[in-house]
C-alpha cells in the first residue's frame, strides 16, 4: 500500500507539473522528445532498500524489458509503464555519486542528476568498560532495511551478536579473556565491518552526590525585569582552579565569589539590591566594586581574571583578582567564552558571533572584534581547552554545535548532538533530544555537559518544564546520558551509585535530586560540576567519586 500511495502521489505531482508548469513565455527545452528520456527521479539520496520513482518517456510496460543501474550495479525494477519506473536501491555502497542508467530494447539513457548512497556509519556504543558477559549496544546510522549475517569478535575471540530491531542496535556480549586491557570489538554485517574500543576490566562503581553549595542560598540570580522572559536565562557561573565559584547575580548587579567553605564576597559590582536598570555601565580602573554591571554571562581563566558581559548596555569587561577593571568594548553580548590557550575572547550578541584577542581592550567600540558568523539562537558557549574548538547550544533548534578551531578564527558550525526535536531522551548523540538547552561546559577530557534548562511549555493550560536535568555527551562513545536531575522541577539534593562507563555515565532508573531551570553549568579542574539553579536561587555542586 505504501508503494502504491507513493506511486500515485508522484503521478499526480508529475501531471500537475506538466499541465501547469509551462507558459507561452517558457523558453526552456520541452520535456517530451519522443525518444527514451529521463526527466528526473526521487529521492536523489537513500540507503539500501530505498525506492526511487523515475519519470521519463518511452519506458516499457513489461518490467522484464527494462534495466536500471548505477555504476554498473543493477537495481530491482518493481513497476513500469511508459512514463514511470519504480525501482529499489540494493544494499551496495558502489551505488553512489553516479547517474541512473536506464536501458530499454537496446536503447540507453542516463539521468542528469546523480544518486547519493547513504553509507552506514558508526553512531555510538555503550558501555565502554566491563567484564565477561557485559552486553555492549552498538548503534549504526543509515542501517539497510534488511540486516544479514551479524557477527562480532572481541580481541579476535568470537562474541555473541544479535540485532535488536526494536532498538535498532547490535547487542554484543563480551566473551571471557585471559588478560585485562583495551581491545577492539569488530562488528560485521551485510559485508561491512565496524570497530570500537572496549576496556576489559571490572567496571568501578561511582557515587554521585548533589548538594546545595553552602552560602549560595542567599543569592539573587533572578530579577523582575527578566523573570517573565522565557527565552532569556541570564546569569552565569564559573569556577577557578582553586575551587572558588563565581555567580553572576543579575538581581543584585554584581558578581559574587563563593569559597569552597561557603564564604561569600563581592568580586565585582556594587551589589545593589534595587538597581536602576537604565543607568549607563560604569566602572573605575582599579576598582571593580565601583562597577555597575548586569552580568548576563561570566567566565574565569587560570589567573583568576573574571570576564563578564552586560547585555543591557552593550559592554563586556574583565576584572583582575586585585580589582582592576578593563573595558573590552564588545557589542551587546549575552553569551561569552574564552580560549586562554589561543588568547581569544568570543561573544554573541543578538545574531552575531564575534572574536577578539583577550588583551585587546580599550574604551571604544573599535575593539569589539571580528565578526565570524550570523547565528542568532546560540545559548551558552564554552571552549575545549585541549583543542580550542568552541561548543555552543542552539536553544531554538534543540541542538549542540561545534565550531572547529582554525588559526584565523573558527570553522563552520557542525551539529554534534541533538535530533532537532524538543524532548528529554537519551541515546546516540544525533538521536537524543534536548529542550531549549542553554548552559554548556566542556569537561577536562573533552566531553560535554548541557544544562537542561527548564524550557517552558503549556500542558492543559498550565506551565510545565520538560527538561530540568544535566545531560552528559560522551564524545568517545557518542552516547548522551542523564548526569543528574530529570524532567521534573524541584529543589532536592541527593546521592546515587552507578557503574562507570568510560569513567562517567548515568543510571537507568530515575535519578534523585532535582533542579529548577538550571541555566548554567561549569566544571572545576578536579572534575567537580557546578550548576546555577536559577529558579531556586542557589548553586548545586555535583561530585562523582569511585567507591
Amino acid at each position: 500500500m505504501k508503494k502504491i500511495s507513493y506511486y500515485i502521489y508522484m503521478v499526480v505531482a508529475l501531471t500537475t507539473a506538466i499541465f501547469t508548469g509551462c507558459t507561452d513565455e517558457d523558453k526552456s527545452e520541452p520535456l517530451f522528445t519522443g525518444e527514451l528520456n529521463i526527466f528526473d527521479f526521487a529521492p536523489t539520496t537513500g540507503k539500501g532498500g530505498t525506492q526511487l520513482l523515475i519519470n521519463g518517456e518511452q519506458f516499457a510496460l513489461d518490467v522484464n524489458a527494462v534495466s536500471v543501474s548505477i555504476n554498473g550495479v543493477e537495481l530491482a525494477v518493481l513497476q513500469s509503464n511508459e512514463e514511470q519506473l519504480l525501482v529499489e536501491v540494493p544494499d551496495n555502497e558502489l551505488v553512489d555519486n553516479a547517474p541512473l542508467t536506464v536501458t530499454v530494447d537496446g536503447k540507453v539513457v542516463q539521468s542528469k542528476a546523480k544518486f547519493t548512497f547513504q553509507k552506514a556509519a558508526l553512531a555510538s556504543y555503550s558501555p565502554a568498560m566491563g567484564k565477561v558477559g557485559t552486553e555492549v549496544s552498538i548503534y549504526i546510522s543509515n542501517l539497510p532495511l534488511e540486516i544479514t549475517n551479524p557477527t562480532a569478535t572481541y580481541k579476535d575471540v568470537e562474541a555473541t551478536c544479535v540485532f535488536d530491531a526494536e532498538k535498532a542496535c547490535f547487542l554484543v556480549t563480551i566473551p571471557e579473556l585471559a588478560e585485562e586491557g583495551t581491545f577492539p570489538i569488530v562488528l560485521s554485517f551485510n559485508g561491512r565491518a565496524f570497530s570500537v574500543d572496549f576496556t576489559y576490566d571490572d567496571a568501578p562503581i561511582f557515587e554521585r552526590t548533589i548538594t546545595t553549595l553552602p552560602g549560595s542560598d542567599v543569592l539573587s540570580v533572578r530579577s523582575s525585569i527578566w523573570e517573565g522572559a522565557d527565552a532569556n536565562r541570564f546569569g552565569g557561573i564559573a569556577v577557578d582552579d582553586n575551587g572558588n565559584v563565581y555567580v553572576g547575580e543579575l538581581g543584585n548587579m554584581c558578581i559574587t565569589k563563593i569559597t569552597p567553605d561557603g564564604k561569600l564576597s563581592r568580586a565585582a559590582g556594587q551589589g545593589n539590591s534595587n538597581p536602576d536598570w537604565y543607568i549607563d555601565w560604569r566602572y573605575t580602573e582599579g576598582g571593580s566594586y565601583d562597577a555597575d554591571i548586569r552580568p548576563a554571562d561570566i567566565k574565569v581563566d587560570s589567573k583568576g581574571n573574571i570576564y563578564a558581559c552586560d547585555s543591557w548596555i552593550g559592554t563586556s569587561a574583565f576584572f583582575e583578582p586585585d580589582g582592576k577593571a578593563h573595558f573590552l568594548g564588545n557589542p551587546a553580548s549575552t553569551i561569552i567564552a574564552i580560549d586562554e590557550k589561543h588568547n581569544r575572547f568570543y561573544s554573541r550578541n543578538d545574531n552575531c558571533l564575534f572574536m577578539k584577542d583577550l588583551d585587546d581592550y580599550g574604551t571604544s567600540v573599535k575593539s569589539q572584534g571580528d565578526w565570524l558568523y550570523d547565528i542568532w539562537d546560540i545559548g551558552g558557549m564554552d571552549v575545549d581547552k585541549n583543542t580550542g574548538d568552541l561548543y555552543a547550544v542552539k536553544s531554538r533548534s534543540n541542538q549542540i554545535i561545534r565550531f572547529p578551531y582554525t588559526e584565523t578564527g573558527l570553522g563552520a558550525p557542525e551539529v554534534v548532538a541533538g535530533s532537532g526535536v524538543s524532548g528529554n531522551s537519551d541515546g546516540p548523540r544525533m538521536e537524543a533530544t534536548f529542550a531549549s538547552p542553554w548552559g554548556i561546559a566542556v569537561t577536562p577530557d573533552g566531553n560535554i555537559l548541557v544544562a537542561g534548562n527548564g524550557a517552558k511549555v503549556y500542558e492543559d493550560g498550565l506551565r510545565s518544564h520538560i527538561d530540568q536535568s544535566i545531560r552528559y555527551i560522551d564524545m568517545k562513545t557518542g552516547m548522551v546520558t542523564t548526569f543528574a536531575g530529570s524532567a521534573t522541577s524541584g529543589n532536592e539534593d541527593g546521592m546515587f551509585t552507578l557503574p562507570a562507563y568510560a569513567g562517567i555515565s548515568s543510571a537507568e532508573e530515575i535519578l534523585p535530586a532535582s533542579f529548577g531551570a538550571p541555566s548554567a553549568v561549569c566544571v572545576g579542574k578536579d572534575g567537580t560540576v557546578y550548576v546555577l539553579d536559577r529558579l531556586n536561587n542557589c548553586v548545586k555542586k555535583i561530585t562523582t567519586v569511585e567507591k
